[in-house]
């Protein structure tokens, strides 16, 4: 990889966990604490993203329901995952120049 794709990437991951840690910040200011329209507006938002995370939950809980009935249903089971290879197992040989 060349030193300027280095640069970027490197650029890209410190803006990325910048742009996390402003939206953490953020969202640990308490509503109480400010006023007015702004107020307002974080209560209205937190009650947003309350229902939006409550929904998201309802339909993976009703998706687990429908796969357990399908499951009853056709007699069939849940197929075993195959196990993941670990990252150690590889060997990696250095090109020559």
């Amino acid at each position: 990889m060349s030193r300027w794709g280095s640069l970027a990437t490197a650029m890209a991951r410190m803006t990325a966990i910048v742009a996390v840690a402003a939206a953490a910040d953020a969202w640990a200011q308490t509503c109480e604490s400010m006023t007015g329209r702004a107020r307002t507006d974080c209560f209205i938002g937190r009650a947003r993203i309350s229902g939006q995370t409550s929904g998201i939950a309802a339909g993976a809980a009703r998706q687990r329901t429908d796969e357990e009935y399908l499951r009853a249903a056709t007699g069939t089971s849940v197929a075993p995952k195959p196990p993941r290879a670990k990252g150690g197992d590889r060997i990696y040989h250095r090109p020559r120049n």
